[in-house]
């Protein structure tokens, strides 16, 4: 594992992923037990104010196909009846459990994203033109759990605390493992328990030590079970989301929101094979996603 981020890079930390580390996490699938991460998505769910609501309607069916051929008589190619139904999805690529692409997040007079890249340059009316989630890897690699609401005998930690270093290792050491370059840490707050009902007036989350601590480990991703990885709001004056910044614009890490996480904690698991398949959709910043962890 020999990546490290330069002008143009478009993948970032996925470049971590190679091989032998493919090879490496599979032998974690011992007992064929799936964890499912995704959260699931219905309409008027839970949802960023900046957010777009998701929706379903139904695009087609049978009967109203039917209808319509009515019109024109019957088909004499279609003597059984055979019908379909369709739906149409109105919805962000970052609604839910998703991973966001390196393009995602902007910063500085330029709006620059990981690698160089900005949105003056980049960014076309079909979405971005670098960094786009098509260059997310598929990701297949050793994942760990940091249950920090755990290692505080909580169910859930306090709305706005922000998760340092000493939380991270005190999850660690509890975890009775380590972390190595290429994997993805997983970050357990408690902030689903009561799903989909969830607390208003600020999220606890990684604060920037934190985040610094953690990208220092050389991850792939890092995913948490709150609306965006780190406290909110910030702690820090004048800085919005210094923690998304940090990660993927300035390390090119891979950032991963609303993961459903309980039940992994609960089951008191901390290291196990983690498989995230991101959709290829050309100019897309992020992905709706349905991670496993297989133990």
């Amino acid at each position: 594992m020999t990546w490290a981020p330069h002008s143009g890079d478009e993948v970032g930390a996925g470049a971590r992923i190679d091989r032998e580390s493919v090879v490496a996490s599979l032998g974690l699938a011992r007992e064929g037990r799936i964890f499912d991460l995704d959260i699931g998505r219905f309409a008027g769910m839970p949802r960023h104010p900046l957010q777009p609501p998701f929706d379903l309607s139904t695009y087609r069916t049978p009967r109203g196909a039917r209808a319509g051929a009515n019109r024109a008589g019957p088909d004499p190619d279609n003597l059984t009846n055979f019908g379909f139904s369709l739906e149409l999805v109105s919805t962000s690529m970052h609604l839910g459990t998703h991973i966001d692409a390196l393009c995602h997040v902007t910063a500085g007079d330029d709006d620059h994203w990981y690698g160089g890249f900005t949105e003056r340059g980049h960014l076309g009316d079909k979405g971005a033109l670098a960094s786009d989630v098509t260059h997310i890897p598929p990701i297949v690699t050793r994942g760990v759990l940091l249950d920090v609401a755990g290692a505080h005998a909580k169910r859930q930690l306090p709305p706005g605390y922000a998760i340092g270093p000493d939380d991270l290792e005190l999850a660690l050491l509890r975890a009775g493992t380590e972390l190595r370059p290429g994997d993805v840490v997983l970050v357990h707050t408690g902030q689903l328990r009561d799903w989909p009902s969830v607390r208003g007036g600020g999220e606890p989350g990684l604060g920037i030590e934190g985040a610094r601590w953690l990208s220092g480990r050389g991850p792939v991703a890092v995913g948490a079970d709150n609306a965006a990885v780190e406290v909110l709001p910030s702690v820090v004056p004048g800085d919005p989301q210094p923690v998304h910044v940090h990660l993927m614009v300035e390390c090119g890490i891979y950032i991963m929101e609303w993961m459903y996480l309980d039940e992994l904690a609960d089951a008191g698991i901390s290291e196990f094979l983690f498989v995230c398949l991101p959709l290829k959709i050309d100019g897309a910043t992020g992905s709706l996603v349905r991670p496993v962890a297989i133990t």
